[in-house]
């Protein structure tokens, strides 16, 4: 069962998704799609936090990052 919030946070993740291209910037998959912070020292907020506060501070987080799917997002981090 979802509330009300949940909901609201998921259509803001999914509106600036859509604002970034819908796409993971390297492979171009549509599944699983992770924010990444191109220049880490741009990061002021995590999107997960960035998304939960307030709509403008999300899509501001949003500029600073591109979109890459679980896979590169793992190598780009080598988490693999």
């Amino acid at each position: 069962m979802t509330n009300r919030k949940t909901l609201w946070r998921r259509k803001v993740r999914q509106r600036l998704i859509k604002s970034l291209g819908g796409k993971c910037v390297r492979c171009g998959t549509k599944y699983d799609l992770h924010f990444h912070h191109f220049i880490p020292s741009l990061k002021s907020i995590s999107m997960n936090k960035a998304i939960r506060t307030n709509y403008h501070v999300a899509k501001h987080e949003a500029k600073k990052c591109v979109l890459l799917c679980g896979n590169c997002h793992r190598k780009e981090h080598g988490w693999n």
